[in-house]
């Protein structure tokens, strides 16, 4: 059966959308406009407090919304998330390959989010920052609504240290260190980053760590956030993570292949907590096939 369920989406600040329907259109290219119309009509489409947002309202970026949509019965993913670390204000997670953080597509419950706010009986619940689908590794969530501020505000002002870990196939890099910092933009078609030109966004150092016949393991410290950016950043200096199905040339989304994980872990994350004043350090247990 068929329901309707509700997503968070981020509108940013730097668009050139004229309104909130000429952003989900841009946005979702998938979904025909008059779907979008129809779920404005209807009030679908809310702010935080459950306002619905006007069919010809301009657009306001710098935000979040939340749209519902109708979703099908969700095909089960057989990994689980281990939490690591928690006290009254914090989780931290191990986030296993293929599966979602948050609500997106055709995911509702069948991501990280859903699955902790059932398990902790707690609907406040929300990840802190994010990672990819197929990337594993750790992710923060805050169990309250008065400490997520604080914590937000160490990944948008950088005060935390992220070390990402890599593998990659080809032939013994000629240099053992890079570091980019370029402009990441919207690519085509619509789910997929690219770098352009103009004033950098992004920022990573990338630093060779070992070999193993043809498979390179790297070390990665991402600066900025960026969707994809690892990726792109990777595949960019001729080294695409092991069986990544978007970089560098993509052709069409194949199905998961629980056998072939991309091969990119959020591994160490460390940081002063914003309320408790301590050094915070935590590392995945989780392991690449190297």
């Amino acid at each position: 059966m068929n329901k309707f369920v509700p997503s968070k989406i981020w509108l940013p600040k730097e668009a050139s959308h004229i309104s909130h329907l000429d952003f989900f259109n841009h946005t979702f290219p998938q979904i025909p406009a008059e779907t979008w119309i129809a779920r404005f009509q209807e009030g679908k489409i809310t702010d935080l407090e459950q306002k619905a947002i006007p069919l010809q309202s301009a657009y306001q970026g710098n935000r979040h919304l939340i749209y519902y949509r109708e979703v099908e019965d969700e095909t089960p993913i057989p990994f689980e998330g281990k939490i690591l670390f928690e006290d009254e204000n914090l989780i931290v997670v191990d986030k296993p390959h293929f599966l979602p953080i948050h609500p997106a597509g055709p995911y509702v419950k069948e991501t990280l989010v859903y699955r902790l706010r059932e398990s902790q009986n707690n609907p406040h619940i929300a990840p802190l920052h994010r990672i990819d689908r197929l990337t594993a590794g750790l992710v923060l969530f805050s169990k309250n609504i008065d400490a997520r501020r604080p914590y937000q505000m160490l990944f948008s002002e950088r005060l935390i240290e992220k070390t990402y870990l890599a593998i990659s196939k080809g032939e013994t890099p000629q240099q053992k260190s890079w570091h980019l910092h370029n402009r990441i933009v919207p690519g085509d078609p619509w789910f997929l980053s690219a770098i352009g030109s103009g004033e950098p966004n992004s920022e990573s150092f990338i630093e060779f760590i070992d070999q193993q016949q043809d498979l390179i393991k790297f070390k990665l410290k991402p600066v900025s956030g960026k969707k994809h950016q690892l990726r792109l950043h990777l595949a960019s200096i001729g080294y695409p993570i092991l069986h990544d199905p978007l970089y560098p040339d993509f052709t069409s989304k194949p199905p998961d292949d629980y056998a072939k994980a991309l091969q990119l872990l959020a591994q160490s994350i460390s940081f002063i907590d914003p309320l408790s004043k301590k050094k915070m350090s935590f590392q995945s247990e989780l392991k690449l096939s190297f």
